[in-house]
C-alpha cells in the first residue's frame, strides 16, 4: 500500500466515523426511552461510577509497576506532580452501553448480567521497546501477582489475525476484573492510528459490505506489518502461585 492510497482510504473512513457519531448522537436524544433502554441507562451509570471509584488506587499500582519496569504508560504527564495520568483508563459511558447491548446476547438479553461482566472498564496501555518486551511484561504481571492481584488471565495474540500485542485481564483487590493491554511502539501506532477506526466500520451492522470488506483487508496489512519481538510467540504467562 502507497502513502497516498493509504492517506484517501483515511479520508473516507474518517468521514465515516464522524457519520457514526453523528447517528450515536442523533439516537441519544430520541424520546421517550423505553424501559429496556432506561435499564441499559442504569447498568452502564452504575458500572462507570464504580469504575471511577475503584481507578485511582489501581493506577496508583500501574504507575509504579510500569516505572519499575521501564515501561511507558500510556497517558500524559501532570506537571505539577511529574506523575504519569492514564489516558483513556475508564470506559466512556456510551462505550459501554455498547458493550453491554453486544455482550447480552450471550446472557439472553439480561443487561444488568451482561454489565457486571464486563471486564475492561478500567484499563491500561503499557508501552514496552521490542528488546526487552517479553521480559518486562513477564516481571510487570509477576509483580501484579506478588501485590495480591489475581486471576490473572493472559490473551497471547502475537502472530494470530488479531491486534498484535499481550492482553491481560485480571482482578484487584475488591474483586473486579480490570484490563491491562501490552504493546511495542509500532504496534501500538498501528492499533491507534490504523485499524482502531477500521474496526468501526467493520463492526457497524449498516455499513455497506464493499467499505466492510475494504475495512478488514486494510486492517489485515496494517497488522501483518507488526513484528513480533523475540519469544512474543511463544510466550505464556506462569503463575508463581501456582507453583508454589
Amino acid at each position: 500500500m502507497t502513502i497516498e492510497e493509504w492517506n484517501d482510504t483515511r479520508m473516507w473512513v474518517d468521514e465515516y466515523i464522524q457519520y457514526l457519531d453523528e447517528t450515536d448522537r442523533q439516537k441519544e436524544t430520541l424520546e421517550p426511552k423505553t424501559e429496556l433502554e432506561i435499564l441499559l441507562e442504569k447498568c452502564a451509570d452504575d458500572l462507570y461510577s464504580y469504575s471511577k471509584r475503584i481507578e485511582p488506587g489501581i493506577t496508583n499500582d500501574i504507575r509504579m509497576l510500569a516505572n519499575v519496569t521501564s515501561g511507558n504508560l500510556l497517558g500524559n504527564v501532570d506537571l505539577e506532580t511529574g506523575l504519569v495520568n492514564p489516558s483513556h483508563v475508564l470506559k466512556e459511558k456510551s462505550s459501554i452501553k455498547r458493550k453491554i447491548i453486544d455482550d447480552s446476547d450471550a446472557y439472553e438479553g439480561d443487561y444488568l448480567l451482561a454489565s457486571k461482566n464486563i471486564r475492561d472498564a478500567v484499563r491500561y496501555t503499557v508501552i514496552y521497546e521490542d528488546d526487552k518486551y517479553i521480559e518486562s511484561v513477564d516481571n510487570f504481571l509477576h509483580m501484579l501477582e506478588e501485590m495480591g492481584y489475581y486471576d490473572i488471565e493472559v490473551k497471547n495474540n502475537w502472530g494470530t489475525p488479531v491486534c498484535q500485542g499481550i492482553n491481560v485481564k485480571l482482578k484487584h483487590k475488591e474483586g473486579n476484573f480490570f484490563e491491562i493491554q501490552f504493546h511495542t511502539p509500532y504496534g501500538h501506532h498501528v492499533k491507534e492510528e490504523c485499524t482502531r477506526k477500521l474496526y468501526r466500520v467493520i463492526r457497524d451492522e449498516d455499513a455497506d459490505s464493499r467499505l466492510k470488506f475494504l475495512a478488514n483487508k486494510l486492517r489485515k496489512i496494517l497488522q501483518s506489518s507488526v513484528k513480533a519481538p523475540v519469544g512474543a510467540i511463544e510466550y505464556q504467562f506462569v503463575s508463581n502461585v501456582k507453583r508454589r
